[in-house]
């Protein structure tokens, strides 16, 4: 019986405490101090840059991804931001939904007291459409945008 109680209050308190981490940076603790708040990293098959921002007390309260190459932000595939969203998907289960205006959209979604938008603007070439992506996840009991 105590066994069991201690197993429940266990998976009780690590779930409300669940934490959003990509490659090592945290929402909701303080930066590393052998990290810098902007580098470049991989996620979701995609090379690009990723910002996190602190509030007063260093704490990371959101992270900002854009794709690039070569310094400049890459234009992506429909295929390429499918990919990109299924990641999303996996990596954090968080279920995003799109809203689109137009060509132009964003996905929005709700994970672990998190916020998750990813925009999309779409640029017409000979060769069909291409679009520009940014995601945003955020946790607004941290801070504000």
């Amino acid at each position: 019986m105590k066994r069991s109680l201690f197993l429940l209050l266990f998976l009780v308190t690590t779930a409300s405490y669940a934490q959003i981490n990509l490659k090592g940076y945290v929402i909701g603790k303080p930066l590393e101090s052998n990290k810098h708040s902007s580098t470049k990293i991989s996620f979701g098959g995609q090379y690009g840059n990723l910002t996190a921002a602190r509030n007063n007390e260093d704490v990371v309260y959101s992270l900002i991804f854009s794709p690039e190459k070569g310094g400049n932000p890459k234009l992506l595939s429909q295929a390429e931001i499918q990919k990109f969203i299924q990641s999303l998907n996996h990596y954090f289960k968080v279920k995003l939904t799109r809203k689109a205006d137009g060509k132009d959209g964003t996905f929005n979604g709700k994970a672990n007291d998190c916020i998750f938008i990813v925009n999309y603007t779409h640029k017409q070439f000979q060769t069909g459409l291409h679009y520009y992506i940014e995601m945003l996840i955020y946790n607004p009991k941290l801070g504000t945008l």
